[in-house]
């Protein structure tokens, strides 16, 4: 996942990004939001580039 959204950075003109889908209380152990962090990551050091 972390790969495809790397290269969707580097290919498209991605601006902004909008994190959905992500609820605290259903998520077991944390992954989703995580994943979520992750992907809010990746796109700060893309921008930050």
């Amino acid at each position: 996942m972390i790969q495809l959204f790397q290269m969707m950075l580097e290919k498209l003109p991605i601006k902004a990004m909008d994190i959905v889908e992500v609820a605290p209380d259903l998520d077991v152990n944390n992954i989703t939001s995580w994943a979520a962090l992750r992907l809010v990551l990746e796109l700060f050091g893309h921008f930050s580039k």
